[in-house]
């Protein structure tokens, strides 16, 4: 998964700054979720990618 990861973000070095941001968060976003399923909790996006403050 880190390599796919790696790849990815390897390959967006052509675009913008914004969209790269984006692209990496919802990466990370689908990874945290990934893992919880594994751990047995269920989140979606929104929990993750809420913002306490």
């Amino acid at each position: 998964m880190r390599h796919t990861q790696g790849r990815l973000l390897g390959k967006m070095e052509g675009l913008g700054f914004h969209l790269r941001e984006e692209a990496t968060l919802a990466t990370l976003t689908q990874d945290v979720i990934k893992t919880s399923e594994i751990e047995g909790q269920k989140l979606d996006t929104q929990q993750v990618r809420a913002n306490p403050a």
